[in-house]
């Protein structure tokens, strides 16, 4: 089952990381799987709410707003890789001295550990806790 741990995370995050908020768990899906690529099939499989989100062939159904009529609208996507990478992004934005740059590649691996899609390889709370980016000291 995809984790509230991941769903969950505030919207401030993915402005943070990606300059967009999380306008809803659709959405928030569809940001997670331009970092992180297709949820697999396995993992898709045993989601409580698969239904709601991918069709019967797996691929996402993204919802949106029709900007004219106002109207839900649905469209299937077929999720083959990552489209986008927090490190790279990150590093436009934020990086110019040797520390900083330090320190926005530790934030990328940390992201990206709290990204994971499986939650047996996710970073826990602890873990997190102990990261580099937390227990670096910087010069």
């Amino acid at each position: 089952m995809l984790s509230v741990g991941i769903i969950a995370l505030p919207r401030s995050f993915w402005v943070l990381c990606l300059g967009t908020p999380s306008i809803d768990n659709n959405h928030h899906l569809k940001l997670i799987m331009e970092v992180k690529g297709p949820i697999p099939k396995k993992m898709l499989s045993k989601c409580a709410f698969k239904a709601d989100h991918f069709d019967d062939r797996d691929r996402f159904l993204q919802h949106d707003i029709d900007k004219v009529t106002g109207k839900e609208i649905v469209k299937e996507v077929t999720v083959t890789k990552s489209s986008r990478d927090i490190t790279s992004e990150l590093l436009k934005s934020y990086g110019s001295s040797k520390e900083e740059k330090q320190m926005v590649l530790q934030l990328a691996d940390l992201i990206n550990a709290c990204l994971e899609i499986n939650p047996a390889k996710r970073i826990t709370p602890e873990q997190a806790l102990k990261h580099p980016l937390f227990t670096t000291k910087i010069l």
